[in-house]
């Protein structure tokens, strides 16, 4: 009886998650690909068990309220700290409960235990489909992205970080430099851990593939002179983000492979010294030429920035505006504020 209450736990485990992750695609991230792909795993468990599994004594062998597991859970499972969290927490649900089902099934029916063998390869690259997803969908709803750097922050950049979330950012591009590569990433590895424990906060690394994989970012930001846009695609896989700076309309057309753009500059800054000084219309042109998210970067602060918003600029970075701030978390709601409406404004004449 013990196998079939095990068989019967973890097929419900695995129906459950994958009602989940079909909701979350379907709802939240309006994919209808991804959606049918979790359905149409469903529905093969269903079929599995009417034709491989005794489904009547499965459910004969249910003791809810006598199962010990139940009165059990721990403080992470309580909480979820995000849309992604959501989905990597049920997607695991799926495969253990696959590996538990292809194990216990070897004792009732080697057919369905392959077929479960099967399903679990599956769901790894449905992870990977589905966060890919997710992460594509957080950038599409980022208006403002804050690039920190400790060397402009008045604050401590953990400190400027958090203010920023508050003030509603929730795009990040962490830009650190230094001819030391150990005390560089520290300090990347420093203010990316503090990121990642906001909810739904997206964190891209400037320049370095390498260090954003092991500070476990989302992705990686290329200037010019960084690795190419295949080579650092080749080192992060399909599943992370890839953004490359541009600073004219030949650049924004030949980005290829990236995920977003940064185009600039748009005024004189005081972070970093600016070669190329295309300005805003050609901010509000790349915007609207681009077949992808454009963050206009460059000199952006509170006063200026609504310049952008009226020629069509959709989305922006900013460093120094936030970063050196007294009150970081107040100009970055202003900032999102005055942005959050941008994408459904018409561009204006060029």
């Amino acid at each position: 009886m013990s196998v079939y209450r095990t068989l019967d736990a973890n097929l419900n485990r695995v129906r459950e998650g994958l009602r989940v992750l079909e909701d979350c695609a379907r709802f939240s991230l309006d994919d209808g690909d991804l959606s049918g792909r979790c359905k149409n795993l469903r529905a093969r468990l269903a079929d599995i068990e009417a034709k491989h599994l005794p489904g009547l004594a499965m459910l004969a062998g249910r003791d809810t309220a006598g199962d010990a597991g139940t009165a059990l859970s721990n403080e992470r499972e309580e909480s979820r700290a995000g849309a992604l969290d959501i989905l990597r927490a049920n997607i695991r649900r799926v495969q253990e409960g696959l590996r538990v089902l292809e194990e216990t099934a070897k004792l009732v029916s080697a057919p369905a235990a392959l077929v479960f063998k099967e399903l679990r390869y599956g769901s790894y690259t449905l992870e990977q489909a589905l966060v890919a997803r997710e992460l594509r969908a957080r950038l599409n709803a980022s208006r403002v992205m804050l690039v920190i750097t400790g060397d402009v922050c008045r604050q401590r950049p953990e400190d400027v970080a958090k203010a920023a979330y508050t003030g509603g950012v929730r795009c990040f591009q962490v830009r650190e430099k230094g001819s030391n590569d150990g005390e560089t990433f520290k300090r990347v590895e420093s203010i990316a851990r503090t990121l990642l424990e906001l909810p739904d906060a997206l964190v891209i690394v400037n320049d370095r593939p390498d260090f954003a994989l092991a500070a476990g970012a989302h992705g990686v930001h290329l200037g010019r002179s960084d690795m190419p846009i295949d080579k650092a695609r080749a080192l992060l896989g399909p599943m992370l983000l890839i953004g490359a700076s541009t600073h004219s309309i030949d650049e924004v057309r030949s980005a290829s492979g990236a995920d977003y753009l940064g185009a600039g500059a748009m005024f004189a800054s005081t972070t970093k010294q600016v070669q190329h000084l295309g300005g805003p219309d050609f901010g509000a042109v790349a915007t609207k030429l681009a077949n992808k998210q454009v963050f206009c970067v460059g000199g952006i602060t509170v006063e200026n920035a609504r310049v952008l918003k009226d020629k069509g600029v959709a989305r922006i970075a900013v460093s120094s505006a936030i970063c050196s701030a007294d009150n970081p978390e107040y100009v970055a709601r202003e900032l999102t504020e005055l942005f959050d409406s941008a994408l459904r404004t018409p561009h204006s004449a060029l």
